[in-house]
């Protein structure tokens, strides 16, 4: 599969990788469509976010949806060419925040694209991504995957109201 890895400081180059193995509680979505976030372009223009500089190659993106292409042998409610978009926010679930239901306060959250952690948690500007079921929310057939991208933006501005 072919993505887009930022490399260097303002310098992406589209790279093959390795199509990871799905696991059984996994699903592998084709990318349809993403959003370019303000992140993204902090880190192709100064090759890092805040206090977290980039220290290998890695795929931006968190702003993204896309169609299902494979399912793990426990996922049972999607199927192959379900139009999903995938949470960025991966919350560490052992926290007094997370154990409190409040996984959106997480002391240790994970985010697709994001150099804060090392190695850097790599994003969805690729072919296809492979991420846990529980990641992915299903969307109506209708929609379409340009209009379902924004999810991850706007669901930031309810949050905030």
């Amino acid at each position: 599969m072919r993505a887009a890895v930022l490399t260097r400081r303002s310098w992406i180059e589209i790279l093959e990788q390795k199509i990871p193995p799905t696991d059984a509680d996994e699903v592998r979505v084709r990318i349809k469509a993403g959003g370019i976030c303000g992140s993204d372009i902090h880190y192709f223009q100064h090759y890092k976010i805040g206090d977290f500089p980039v220290r290998e190659p890695f795929i931006l993106g968190h702003e993204a949806t896309g169609v299902v292409e494979t399912v793990g042998e426990n996922v049972k409610d999607l199927q192959n060419g379900d139009l999903v978009v995938v949470n960025p926010s991966h919350p560490c679930k052992n926290c007094s925040y997370c154990f409190s239901g409040r996984e959106l306060l997480c002391a240790n959250m994970s985010f697709l694209g994001s150099s804060r952690k090392f190695p850097h948690i790599q994003g969805m500007f690729s072919q296809s991504f492979t991420t846990k079921r529980s990641q992915c929310f299903k969307l109506p057939s209708n929609l379409s995957p340009h209009h379902a991208a924004f999810a991850e933006p706007l669901s930031v501005a309810m949050h905030a109201v």
